[in-house]
C-alpha cells in the first residue's frame, strides 16, 4: 500500500506540472529537433543562422546577414557571450540563445521582427514581407505557428517561441521538387523536412556539383518528418540528421541503381562523397560499395546497396 501511494503522488505532481505549463503534448520533442535549442557553430549554414545574425544585430552588433556562420559571426559571438559573462567559445547553445533571443510583439520593429519573419516565411510556409514591422499580419501568422507546434497561440515572440521557431525543421521541398544541382524523388509529401544546417548543406553541396560535374543531379530522399519522431520503414530519419541520397549512375539518367549494377558510376559516386565528407557536417555514410569502404569514404550495412545513408552532426 505504501508503494502505490507514493506511484499515486508522483503521478498526481506530474500531472499538476503538465498542467501549469500550458502546454500540448504536441509541444514536446519527441527527439533532439522541435522545442529543443539548436546547435550553431562555424561553418553552419541556413536558417537559423540568418536568425542568429538577425539577432545579433538587434543587439546592436555590426554583421552581416547572409546565413553562413563564418569567422565573422564566429567572432561577434564571442563578443556577445563575453557582454553576458558566458563562456566566449563562439558556440551558440542553449545559454546563449536565452540570453539573445528579445521578445517582439504586435507594434515592434527592427532586426529582431525581420528574423521572426523569415523563419515563418522558410519554415511555416508564409509569405510576410521581411520589412521589420509587426503588424497584423505577422502577428496572425505567429499565432497560427503557435497553434500548429502546441503552444500558447497569444502572439508573442518570446522565448517558447523563438525556441519552436529556430528548432523547427526546413522543407527541403520549400524550393520545389528539383533544384540547382538537385531532384528530390519517392516524396510522400511529408518525408523531406531536416535541420535548417542539414538542408543548407544539401544545397550547397548540389550548387557545387552542378557547377564541377553538372548532370546527373543529386537525388535526395528521405530526411525526417515535420516534427521529427516515428518514420517507418526507417529505425532512423527521426530527428531531421539523416539523409538519403541515390548513388550516381554513369549513363546520365536520374534514376535508381545498385553498386553492384553495371549502371553505378563508382568514380562519380566517390566524389559525391568527397564533397558531402568535405562540408565538414557529416558524422557518418552507409553504402555497400566495398571499394568505397575500403577508401574510408563510408561503412557497410545492411540495406544501403541502392542508397547512401548520410548522418549529419547538427
Amino acid at each position: 500500500m505504501k508503494s502505490k501511494s507514493k506511484k499515486l503522488t508522483i503521478s498526481t505532481l506530474l500531472i499538476a506540472l503538465f498542467l501549469t505549463m500550458n502546454v500540448s503534448p504536441l509541444a514536446f520533442p519527441v527527439e533532439a529537433g522541435l522545442g529543443t535549442w539548436p546547435l550553431l557553430k562555424k561553418g553552419t549554414r541556413g536558417e537559423d543562422v540568418y536568425a542568429l545574425q538577425y539577432l545579433l544585430r538587434a543587439r546592436g552588433y555590426s554583421i552581416t546577414v547572409d546565413g553562413i556562420f563564418g569567422s565573422g559571426t564566429e567572432s561577434v559571438v564571442k563578443s556577445f557571450q563575453s557582454s553576458k559573462g558566458l563562456v566566449a567559445d563562439g558556440i551558440v547553445g542553449s545559454n546563449t540563445w536565452s540570453k539573445l533571443v528579445i521578445t517582439v510583439q504586435y507594434g515592434s520593429t527592427g532586426d529582431a521582427v525581420r528574423a521572426v519573419q523569415r523563419l515563418l516565411n522558410t519554415k511555416y510556409h508564409r509569405s510576410l514581407t521581411v520589412d521589420g514591422i509587426f503588424g497584423s499580419g505577422t502577428k496572425s501568422a505567429v499565432q497560427s505557428f503557435q497553434s500548429h507546434v502546441g503552444i500558447s497561440a497569444d502572439g508573442i515572440v518570446g522565448p517558447t517561441t523563438w525556441r519552436y521557431l529556430v528548432s523547427h525543421f526546413f522543407d527541403l521541398t520549400r524550393y520545389g521538387s528539383t533544384g540547382l544541382g538537385w531532384y528530390h524523388y519517392s516524396d510522400d509529401g511529408n518525408d523531406d523536412w531536416g535541420t535548417a544546417n542539414v538542408i543548407a548543406q544539401l544545397i550547397k553541396v548540389a550548387k557545387d556539383w552542378y557547377y564541377s560535374v553538372g548532370w546527373p543531379r543529386i537525388g535526395i530522399g528521405d530526411i525526417s518528418r515535420e516534427h521529427g519522431g516515428s518514420f517507418p520503414p526507417h529505425s532512423t530519419h527521426k530527428d531531421g540528421l539523416d539523409t538519403d541520397i541515390r548513388p550516381m549512375r554513369n549513363d546520365g539518367v536520374e534514376g535508381a541503381t545498385l553498386w553492384n549494377w553495371g549502371s553505378y558510376s563508382r568514380s562519380l559516386t566517390r566524389l559525391l562523397l568527397q564533397m558531402l565528407w568535405d562540408t565538414g557536417m557529416v558524422s557518418r555514410i552507409l553504402f555497400n560499395d566495398p571499394t568505397l569502404i575500403s577508401e574510408g569514404l563510408c561503412t557497410s550495412a545492411s540495406g544501403h546497396d541502392n542508397h547512401l545513408h548520410v548522418d549529419w552532426k547538427m
